[in-house]
């Protein structure tokens, strides 16, 4: 279509919903844009397998769906809140200054820490100043979220599998 040209950035979207329609528009707002994990097991069909991990187990956050970022001064500013995550639902908004986690004082480089002393469905006190207002919110965590991804041959891949992994790939099964 392009030929020499090169390509708008758009053109790989468009040329994927040309082939797959609607449904893949959906699936590349939801997994590649968005924020929902593809389901594990569409990666058996080319006999591979989805690993979630963490780098450090012993240091697994709860989460919480806050995306946050240095303000002046080492103070937390809110960049961004996940949709439907904890804080989505407790209220939570882009530009809230993160000031205490429980009535204990947060600071850029520690909220990790401060998080990762309470278990996953406890219930903490967000409290934020919005708008030059002291406001409270209660927000239930959830387990923490893998942070490092492999994907891996399944040794166990049906014949079928693997056919397919050659049909996608162009090269045979390892």
């Amino acid at each position: 279509t392009y030929g020499d040209q090169g390509y708008p950035d758009t053109a790989v979207d468009e040329a994927l919903e040309d082939i797959g329609g609607p449904l893949l528009r959906q699936l590349l707002d939801r997994w590649v844009y968005g924020t929902g994990d593809p389901p594990t097991d569409i990666f058996a069909i080319a006999g591979l397998k989805l690993l979630k991990e963490f780098k450090d187990p012993t240091q697994k956050v709860p989460f919480s769906g806050i995306i946050e970022e240095q303000g002046p001064g080492g103070t937390v500013l809110i960049k961004h809140v996940l949709k439907d995550s904890p804080a989505e639902k407790a209220g939570l908004a882009p530009g809230d200054e993160w000031i205490a986690l429980n009535g204990y004082r947060v600071r850029s480089d520690a909220t990790s820490v401060l998080l990762s002393q309470y278990a996953s469905q406890s219930s903490v006190q967000i409290t934020v100043f919005r708008q030059h207002r002291l406001q409270t919110y209660p927000l239930v965590l959830q387990p923490a979220l893998p942070d490092h991804w492999h994907i891996i041959l399944d040794p166990q891949a049906p014949d079928e599998a693997r056919q397919h992994f050659r049909q996608w790939l162009g090269v045979p099964y390892p």
